[in-house]
């Protein structure tokens, strides 16, 4: 300890609550641009786009399901542990994991429409179809990312503990160390 400077510790450890929530919210923005790459890729389905689909599909796939466990496995519980039985608090933390839950499943089932859609099979899902589909899709996708940026993480920031805080920065290997 350095004369005339009191040692102390920052309450929140190695990081403060507003640059791990600022951190989640970045991740939930970065899902979001993922999704509109997709998006942009959906709109035109032709043979020129497979290699680009393939590869954006597997870079989006990986951050939707890294994201999805990150809340589900991590945030959710903590969250539910620190709502103190306030029934809308519960209520919002609920509604989050019913809808990463369906989210994920849907991750699922539009790798199916993926694989369909880009065999070389005589079998082909209409590029329309799979269009619809994914439009669908981030169409939730982008209702859930607003209710995380609007909803979700400000709770956190309001409810979880500087420890609850730090915990979850050690969860994720490359936020706000």
């Amino acid at each position: 300890e350095e004369i005339g400077v009191a040692k102390t510790r920052n309450p929140l450890g190695h990081s403060s609550a507003a640059r791990v929530i600022a951190y989640l919210m970045e991740r939930s923005q970065r899902v979001l641009q993922i999704c509109d790459v997709l998006a942009a890729l959906a709109d035109d389905l032709s043979k020129r786009c497979i290699p680009m689909w393939r590869e954006n599909k597997k870079q989006g796939a990986l951050a939707l399901c890294s994201h999805f466990a990150l809340v589900l496995g991590v945030v959710v519980p903590m969250l539910l542990e620190r709502s103190d039985g306030v029934a809308d608090r519960e209520d919002v933390i609920l509604r989050v994991k019913a809808d990463c839950t369906d989210l994920n499943h849907r991750v699922s089932d539009l790798e199916e429409l993926f694989s369909d859609a880009l065999s070389t099979s005589t079998y082909r899902i209409k590029s329309e179809a799979l269009g619809f589909a994914l439009r669908a899709h981030f169409e939730a996708l982008r209702c859930h990312i607003g209710w995380e940026t609007d909803v979700l993480w400000p709770l956190a920031l309001r409810i979880l503990t500087p420890e609850d805080l730090d915990n979850l920065a050690d969860t994720i290997p490359d936020a706000v160390h």
